[in-house]
């Protein structure tokens, strides 16, 4: 898998309910799994030991419509989003942790254990 261990989150919004089991198989252990679609008559469907023992997160939010929620994808899609993530090796932790207590990392540092 791309991601070794999982998507630290999905954004679910798919109007199915077969999405969004495997969404919370893809997601890794304490990840986090967002609905965004408003399927009718339609269970989360999760497997309940697995949410419990990985701690997956399901949290719901109703911010706009789908038609807003196409549009704010597209804005990702097309590179307009741009997150502020640096990959460090696990070397650097003590200089990360320096930046930090001094308010000087910018964005959010990811550490690579095999760098």
């Amino acid at each position: 898998m791309l991601s070794k261990g999982g998507t630290h989150g999905v954004i679910h919004t798919a109007p199915a309910k077969q999405p969004l089991i495997e969404a919370t198989k893809y997601v890794r252990i304490r990840g986090t799994v967002v609905l965004l679609s408003l399927p009718k008559n339609i269970s989360i469907g999760a497997d309940i030991f697995d949410t419990v023992t990985r701690a997956i997160t399901i949290r719901g939010s109703y911010v706009g419509n789908r038609i807003d929620t196409d549009e704010a994808l597209a804005f990702f899609a097309r590179g307009q989003i741009q997150s502020l993530i640096q990959i460090r090796g696990l070397t650097e932790l003590p200089q990360i942790f320096d930046e930090m207590s001094n308010g000087t990392l910018i964005g959010r540092a990811v550490v690579d254990i095999e760098k």
